[in-house]
């Protein structure tokens, strides 16, 4: 989950609160399968599933708001970013469907313009770039690798606990 948490980390700001699960089914004592929910000083919520054991490769990241919806697919050239303006809103009484106080809407999606490149290849060629002197970088902060490093003790802590809910070292909020 390390990926999924520095992407959220980027996009939602640090974590303040995490509940997760997981399984040994490989290796014993080795959680091979994990579930988190992580909570940010925002009021947004995550939900991650990690697994080592999946049939099929995935990394899709599905941001919901109130108007629309962002799904962000790192294994699809084409239109890796896709926006979606599908959800529910609210509306006095029933609608057509049973929904008591939501109607549901679909206002189309669009892809905007992304030019698709592997990303652990970007990462890799720009911790090259600065070891040889070039680039001002990784790209990656250090406060942001220490804040994704606090998510992940919690989340190994929530584990231990039964998914008993752990604050985030450092969180604020």
């Amino acid at each position: 989950m390390v990926h999924d948490i520095y992407i959220l980390h980027e996009l939602l700001g640090p974590a303040t609160e995490v509940s997760a699960s997981g399984a040994a089914f490989l290796t014993p004592g080795v959680v091979d399968s994990a579930s988190a929910r992580i909570s940010f000083a925002s009021g947004a919520q995550a939900f991650c599933y990690a697994s080592w054991y999946e049939p099929v490769k995935t990394r899709r990241i599905t941001l919901i708001g109130s108007r629309a919806m962002a799904d962000y697919d790192d294994l699809r050239e084409e239109e890796p970013v896709r926006i979606l303006g599908r959800g529910y809103e609210p509306i006095e009484g029933v609608d057509e469907f049973g929904n008591q106080g939501l109607r549901h809407f679909d206002r189309g999606e669009r892809a905007p313009p992304v030019t698709w490149k592997e990303p652990l290849r970007q990462e890799l060629e720009a911790f090259v770039a600065r070891v040889r002197g070039r680039g001002n970088g990784c790209g990656v902060s250090p406060e942001s690798v220490l804040s994704v490093t606090h998510v992940l003790e919690a989340i190994g802590r929530s584990m231990r606990r039964g998914g008993a809910p752990e604050r985030v070292e450092g969180a604020h909020g």
